[in-house]
């Protein structure tokens, strides 16, 4: 019985480590732990709940990025996947570019996405969009939009001061993280370089 314990106990961790120590009630009974049993586990101070069906490790070392992967978490559909990929200032603001400092949390999810939207945290804004999964990258285990897709979505928001895209634009380029050649091919980024000119 011990053994089985254990097991069920490193197959948890596992899957938490790969998500800052965030797990879901899914993910929990996946892993062997009864949906009767999460409550003893919490009040015995072995989990944290931080979400509708999200728990956290209570001894998992806290990130700068705990409350983005409760959002990412929160985004899951039916089947227990994540549907949300960071995006736009969000996204400038993980790959540090520019100097935004986004007031909210700005993920894309695709365009078939569906919560109930008293659920949907106040702290978020949604973009409906179907990216290819050469549009997205992974970022301590969830998902974020690439340095050149995300330039072309705050290009076509167009919430963005210029002087922050210009900002962006400049740093992917010096830092390598866009190339040349890959940005003269998009029509949308051409467009407005040439309108600020």
């Amino acid at each position: 019985m011990a053994h089985k314990s254990k097991a069920k106990e490193t197959e948890l961790y596992e899957i938490a480590v790969g998500q800052l120590g965030f797990f879901t009630a899914q993910q929990a009974v996946k892993a062997g732990f009864s949906v009767k049993n999460h409550s003893y586990h919490l009040k015995a101070g072995n989990w944290q709940r931080e979400g509708r069906g999200i728990y956290r490790l209570a001894h998992f070392p806290p990130s700068e990025h705990d409350g983005l992967m409760v959002l990412y978490l929160w985004s899951r559909n039916k089947e227990g996947e994540a549907q949300g990929v960071f995006s736009l200032h969000t996204a400038l603001d993980l790959w540090e570019l520019s100097d935004v400092n986004p007031v909210k949390v700005h993920m894309t999810v695709p365009l078939g996405f569906r919560k109930r939207a008293e659920a949907t945290p106040g702290s978020i804004v949604l973009h409906k969009k179907d990216l290819k999964l050469t549009q997205v990258v992974d970022f301590h285990g969830m998902k974020i939009t690439t340095p050149l897709q995300t330039l072309l979505d705050v290009v076509e928001d167009g919430n963005l001061s210029p002087e922050f895209v210009e900002q962006a634009l400049n740093q992917a380029r010096d830092r390598g993280l866009v190339l040349e050649k890959d940005l003269r091919k998009q029509t949308s980024l051409q467009k407005y370089l040439a309108r600020k000119k």
